[in-house]
């Protein structure tokens, strides 16, 4: 008889169409946002905000200087923690507003 073909991952779909439209970066920030909280924590993420994801350069707004130099101080784990989370490396540099 006829072979039934084995069912598809609807993540490997959905991964499938985001790369054949472009969509990887959008979707990679839609990600970032999500999990802002477990990328800096529960104090730093309810004083930053992801902004955008361009190129690999991901900028954050932050609500005053002194936020701003404490999060520069660990702009590295910070990228190393985002990078983790994919197993790939999605951001090369932050920017902090």
């Amino acid at each position: 008889m006829f072979n039934k073909p084995e069912p598809e991952n609807i993540q490997n779909i959905l991964n499938r169409i985001i790369k054949q439209f472009g969509w990887q970066e959008k979707s990679d920030f839609a990600i970032i946002i999500n999990k802002w909280e477990d990328i800096l924590g529960e104090k730093m993420s309810k004083i930053s905000k992801p902004n955008k994801l361009n190129d690999g350069i991901l900028t954050i707004n932050v609500d005053s200087s002194v936020w701003r130099s404490e999060i520069f101080l660990h702009k590295e784990q910070i990228i190393e923690n985002i990078n983790k989370l994919y197993g790939r490396i999605v951001v090369k540099d932050l920017i902090i507003r």
